[in-house]
Order: structure tokens, then C-alpha cells, then sequence
């Protein structure tokens, strides 16, 4: 798949100190990421030089998509922001709208469902993600770079935002969004065609 053969290349390229951050972030010191962005943690010395460690990592590492991606993304709950208002509830979500996630840390995603659906991220009555990304979007595609290679993860930046093209709430257990990612304005879909392009 050119997606990994790519992965592995632009790994091999970045500094030995990235790529001992990004060690750290597929394991366990990533619960640091999440000390770090709430406002209401303090980390201690060592904790932020780690914590560091990850972020130079993660932003010397982003490069732009050659081609589509499908991405899963599985979560316990809606969030999502419009013009700065928070979204919490699915219901107020609409079809052709672009919202950007709330989340001050990066987006992870997956290139498969197994991740995505585990209760750990998406409890019954969770959200699945299903984002489009078409060429040109930033990632770090960590994929089998990682100390969990199973969970196949590709990082987007902090505050990406999405159009949303459809809205599945029949199935109990999970609430499914399928969404495009908008890098710039001319990745928008004309909202009278957002229907259209999921009904295919």
C-alpha cells in the first residue's frame, strides 16, 4: 500500500530524537498529552519534558497527503465547535455544515474500524467518524511506527475542521458521521450536492 511504503521512508528521514518522541507517544506517556491540554492539570518538570519530547515529535512530523484517505475516528462523545459555539448534541449537527473539533490536542484517527470501535474509545452510544481526506491534508502517519502497530494511526492537526455529508443515528450502539476534511475553502461541497455524494 503506497500510504505505508511512504510511512516508512519519511520515518527513516526524521531525526533520532522525533522519532524516541514518537516511541513515547504510542505508549504510555501519551496520558501526558491529555494532563498537558486540561487547563486544570500541573505537570511536574520531568512530565512536561516529556510532554515536549511528544509535541516536537508530532509537529516536525506533519506532511501533506498524495492521495485520499479514508480515516475512522472513534469517540465517547460529540464535540465539535461552530463560530465558537460548543456542539454536544448530534442533533443539532447539520448535513453540509463545517465544524471544527474542540479537542486543543491532535486528532488520532485509524485506517481501519477495529481501533475506532473498541469501547475504550466509543462506548455504547459513542460517535464514529468517517472522514474523507482528499490529497493535500496535513497527517503524521504513525501507522506500524508505533509501539501499538495494530491501531494503524494517522495524527491530523489540532482544530481540524470538517464538512459534514451524512448522519446515521439507526444503530443503537454507535451513532455513525461520515464527514469531508476542509483544508481550504475550495474543498467545500456545495451543500445542495452534500446528500447526493453520501447517497451513492
Amino acid at each position: 500500500m503506497e500510504i505505508h511504503n511512504f510511512t516508512k521512508k519519511h520515518f527513516k528521514e526524521l531525526p533520532e530524537d522525533i522519532q524516541k518522541g514518537f516511541q513515547m507517544w504510542t505508549g504510555d506517556e501519551y496520558k501526558l498529552i491529555r494532563k498537558y491540554f486540561d487547563s486544570k492539570e500541573t505537570l511536574t518538570k520531568k512530565e512536561n519534558r516529556i510532554v515536549q519530547n511528544m509535541l516536537k515529535a508530532v509537529d516536525g512530523s506533519f506532511t501533506k497527503l498524495k492521495i485520499p484517505l479514508e480515516l475512522i475516528r472513534g469517540d465517547r462523545e460529540l464535540w465539535l465547535y461552530e463560530k465558537g459555539n460548543v456542539i454536544k448534541n448530534i442533533k443539532n449537527l447539520k448535513i453540509g455544515e463545517v465544524y471544527h473539533f474542540g479537542d486543543n490536542s491532535y486528532i488520532s484517527t485509524s485506517l481501519g474500524l477495529t481501533t475506532p470501535l473498541d469501547p475504550k474509545y466509543s462506548p455504547k452510544g459513542g460517535i464514529i467518524f468517517k472522514l474523507l481526506a482528499p490529497p493535500g491534508t496535513e497527517t503524521v502517519p504513525i501507522l506500524q511506527n508505533s509501539n501499538a502497530p495494530e491501531e494503524a494511526e494517522i495524527i491530523l492537526k489540532r482544530g481540524q475542521e470538517i464538512q459534514i455529508l451524512d448522519i446515521d443515528e439507526s444503530n443503537e450502539n454507535k451513532k455513525y458521521i461520515t464527514a469531508k476534511i476542509i483544508n481550504n475553502k475550495k474543498d467545500i461541497i456545495n451543500k445542495k450536492k452534500t446528500n447526493k455524494i453520501t447517497n451513492k
